[in-house]
C-alpha cells in the first residue's frame, strides 16, 4: 500500500476475497482535498487511474461526536454479478463499514 496525499498525487493497494483468495490490484489519483470537508479522486486498475472511475466524500460534521460521510461515484461500469464487479464490491465494502463503525 501507497499513500501520496495530496492533488496530483497516488495511491496503491490491494483488495483481497478471503474466501477465494482473488486479489485485486487499485490505485487512484487524487483530484481535490478539501481538509477537512471534501476528498476527490480516481479508483480503479493501477494502468488506469486518469480514466478512473471519480469518487468524492465529503463530511459534514453532524455534532461533537459524528460525522456524516456521503459518496458520490461516478463512471462505474454496470457489471453487477460479474465475478469483478465494481458495483457489488462498493455494496459489499459499504456493509462490512457499516458494521464495523456501528458495530
Amino acid at each position: 500500500m501507497s499513500v501520496d496525499l495530496r492533488v496530483g498525487g497516488t495511491y496503491t493497494y490491494t483488495m483481497r476475497i478471503p474466501d477465494t483468495g482473488q486479489e485485486f490490484p487499485t490505485a487512484g489519483r487524487y483530484r481535490r482535498i478539501e481538509e477537512p470537508r471534501r476528498l476527490d479522486f480516481t479508483w480503479g486498475s493501477p494502468e488506469d487511474i486518469d480514466d478512473a472511475p471519480l469518487v468524492s466524500i465529503v463530511f459534514d460534521e453532524t455534532d461533537a461526536e459524528s460525522t456524516r460521510m456521503t459518496f458520490t461515484v461516478i463512471g462505474l461500469p454496470n457489471d453487477s454479478g460479474t465475478d469483478a464487479s465494481a458495483y457489488d464490491g462498493w455494496n459489499s465494502a459499504f456493509t462490512v463499514f457499516d458494521a464495523e463503525i456501528v458495530g
